[in-house]
């Protein structure tokens, strides 16, 4: 084998390992929810602050304090940085405790494509349009609610809904709720 091969092999493998060991599942009920934290920039808290507002329930208590948010990069694929932000707010809704974006740097700045409530997220190796798709489940006293999520070309769409009931254990398609 050739010194090239060798040199090609090493790379190839630390490019499969960096990506295996993003973080794909992030759990919003514990404390630490993303194990690398990064820091948010500031360009996007205007963003961040104009989608909290538009949450109902998030702005029902008027503050003069800025939301809290936290972030963690997030692996869209090849050469798509983005990040994916929490908000520290009580504007829960229903089963979806916690409310989150998955946001993309552009040329011109961050855009949101994904915004939902949820208590975990996992970003599944099945693509749309070369970004993965994006799983989100909540639960009530009752079952489990699992979103699937898939990029169209342009932001993250509601692609199938499922309940789960904790009696049955019976998995059924529901109608999918707004966000």
């Amino acid at each position: 084998m050739s010194i090239s091969c060798i040199i090609l092999f090493l790379v190839l493998l630390c490019l499969t390992a960096a990506s295996a060991s993003a973080q794909r599942h992030f759990f919003f009920d514990q404390p630490e929810s993303f194990r690398h934290p990064v820091k948010l920039p500031r360009e996007v808290l205007p963003l961040l602050r104009r989608e909290v507002d538009a949450i109902a329930g998030c702005n029902e208590k008027p503050s003069k304090e800025a939301p809290s948010f936290t972030a963690s990069r997030i692996n869209l694929g090849a050469n798509r940085p983005g990040i994916i932000v929490r908000v520290f707010e009580d504007c829960s809704h229903s089963a979806d405790n916690f409310w989150f974006w998955i946001l993309l740097k552009t040329r011109r700045g961050y855009r949101s494509l994904l915004r939902a409530g949820t208590v975990s997220v996992t970003v599944r190796n099945a693509r749309a349009h070369g970004f993965p798709n994006i799983e989100t489940n909540a639960a009530t006293a009752e079952g489990n609610y699992t979103n699937v999520y898939k990029f169209d070309g342009s932001v993250y769409k509601v692609d199938m809904c499922t309940h789960t009931s904790f009696a049955t254990r019976k998995t059924e398609r529901v109608t999918c709720r707004p966000q």
